[in-house]
């Protein structure tokens, strides 16, 4: 189906294009390795600046209150146990723990050095993890398509850069009984820049109309970097190909659930079973519960809607892809039973 340009300006005002998104990221790229565990030429202390700082091989290296709680989860201790235990006492087992335990530690460095001469880290992980930016995958995507728009950059850090490409040239029709509607299909791409979760590819519908977000719950392709897989490169080209492969498959449950008349006795059971599938957590289910009342959906299309309209209004990007993914097991579910089309 051939686009309008007035569509086109409108995923051009939300959504980025490869050389914005590259902008973005650019704070985030280049970033150097060093592997510190399991050696002895090491040692970490608190600084008077509420930081810290790893020496290596005659030089510092400084970092914050949350890489110092990663350590603590690499080592296998709670970080609220670590208040208990006096300075003197835990930093020398800490280091003992790390240079002699099976629990390797890499430390990935980005920036300028400051006015004492110490680079700041980035983040840690364990030693198996490696730095993989949203540069390279962009690279390997375009071996598929290059006409592409980028979707949820707008808090990229370290730890999460979770992100989805949006391709203006898949485009389908969806027809409701009050109005039309128009879904644009991509990929979203569960990732961490320093290794900290599994690799995701899965299938991604965006809606015009509100340009809600929708993310299926059948995962294309998961790679945890720790198992240390060969040729994750050509990987992401394939989950890429089989994502958009299975577009149709989605937009067709998506369509069916307009004609799934849905009342408001049983939007408790719906959302409620959701819900618990998905791990929602106790804040977020009360936004969507205000959203679906505020809304009143009609159809099962719409309670779609209302839900993942509420990850306009939330920064964390994994609660905003929990919520895409909730619609996502809605639409999956939306004929479980046959003739009745009750997923419960």
């Amino acid at each position: 189906m051939t686009q309008s340009n007035e569509h086109l300006e409108r995923l051009q005002e939300k959504l980025l294009t490869k050389e914005q998104a590259l902008e973005r990221i650019q704070g985030y790229e280049d970033c150097a390795e060093l592997t510190v565990a399991g050696r002895s030429e090491f040692s970490i202390h608190p600084s008077l600046d509420n930081h810290f700082i790893l020496a290596h091989d005659n030089n510092e290296y400084v970092f914050s209150q949350l890489g110092f709680e990663k350590i603590c989860r690499l080592v296998g201790i709670p970080h609220t146990y670590t208040r208990k235990i006096p300075d003197q006492l835990l930093f020398p087992h800490l280091q003992y723990w790390l240079a002699d335990g099976e629990v390797g530690m890499k430390a990935f460095i980005r920036g300028t050095a400051d006015d004492d001469g110490r680079l700041p880290i980035a983040g840690f992980a364990h030693e198996d993890a490696y730095y993989y930016p949203i540069s390279r995958i962009l690279e390997r995507v375009e071996q598929v398509t290059t006409n592409y728009m980028v979707e949820g950059l707008e808090d990229v850090g370290w730890r999460n850069s979770d992100f989805g490409l949006v391709f203006p040239e898949t485009q389908f029709e969806v027809t409701t009984p009050e109005v039309g509607d128009h879904l644009y299909g991509g990929v979203k791409i569960q990732h961490s820049l320093l290794g900290e979760t599994p690799f995701k590819i899965s299938a991604f519908l965006l809606t015009l109309a509100c340009l809600n977000g929708m993310v299926s719950v059948d995962e294309i392709y998961t790679f945890n970097r720790k198992q240390g897989l060969e040729g994750e490169d050509e990987w992401i080209v394939t989950g890429v190909q089989n994502a958009i492969g299975a577009l149709n498959s989605e937009v067709e449950k998506v369509r069916s659930l307009t004609s799934v008349a849905i009342t408001n006795e049983e939007i408790p059971a719906y959302v409620s079973h959701a819900f618990d599938q998905r791990n929602i957590n106790k804040k977020t289910r009360e936004a969507v519960l205000q959203q679906i009342i505020a809304r009143n959906p009609r159809n099962l299309y719409d309670l779609m809607n209302s839900i993942t309209e509420v990850a306009h209004n939330i920064e964390n990007r994994r609660e905003v892809l929990a919520i895409q993914s909730l619609g996502g097991f809605v639409a999956s579910h939306s004929d479980s039973c046959g003739n009745c089309h009750r997923p419960f």
